[in-house]
């Protein structure tokens, strides 16, 4: 993909990561790479409530939790795991 963009490796694996934003000026040519238009790129696709799983303000907590530094999703993670090992 990084080379069908003409950019490195490096900034193709940054966009993935979230680190680094794609240029606007680029979405031609990720639109022509992945074979879609660039509406199909651009448009928010309508969210549908899970239908199993998660219930939907347990989902938005857990999307929050994704968006944390690393080191605060284990303190989470440790406090999550300590109530779920009492309540067994």
């Amino acid at each position: 993909m990084a080379a069908a963009l003409g950019i490195t490796q490096q900034r193709y694996a940054s966009y993935e990561a979230g680190t680094r934003r794609i240029q606007v000026s680029m979405i031609p040519a990720l639109a022509q790479a992945l074979m879609t238009g660039t509406d199909a790129l651009l448009s928010t696709p309508a969210k549908l409530p899970p239908k199993h799983g998660p219930t939907l303000k347990f989902q938005q907590h857990l999307e929050r939790i994704g968006r944390l530094p690393k080191a605060e999703q284990r303190i989470i993670l440790q406090m999550l795991e300590g109530v779920l090992v009492r309540n067994r």
